[in-house]
């Protein structure tokens, strides 16, 4: 089983560039992006963005690990079945709400979609 930084095995790949893993030092399952893009957001702190636990460099590429939340994305969640007018509603606002937080820090998201909200 692959592991980074010496501590996050690699489980499951989730998509291109994320795996669900376990960080075998606190043991509890993180979410890896590797290769990780522009980790701007990591100072950032609101209810509705998925904090970043920690972030380095593996042979070369780097990585960013983020608390992981089961059940996935928007994406997956419409797949199965639509949301509620009152889902939509709570959702639209939270996104909105953390969008405009970020935005106040001077952080840009750059590509918001139902595959990015989790």
């Amino acid at each position: 089983m692959r592991r980074i930084a010496g501590r996050y095995e690699l489980l499951e790949q989730l998509g291109p560039s994320s795996w669900r893993a376990r960080d075998t030092d606190l043991e509890r399952d993180v979410l890896v992006r590797m290769p990780a893009r522009d980790v701007a957001a990591s100072r950032l702190t609101h209810p509705a963005i998925v904090p970043l636990f920690d972030q380095g460099e593996e042979d070369g590429v780097a990585y960013a690990v983020y608390e992981y939340l089961a059940g996935g994305s928007l994406s997956d969640r419409l797949t199965r079945t639509p949301l509620t007018e009152a889902e939509a509603d709570r959702l639209g606002a939270e996104v909105g709400s953390a969008l405009e937080y970020a935005h106040g820090e001077g952080v840009t998201h750059g590509a918001i979609g139902p595959e990015s909200v989790m």
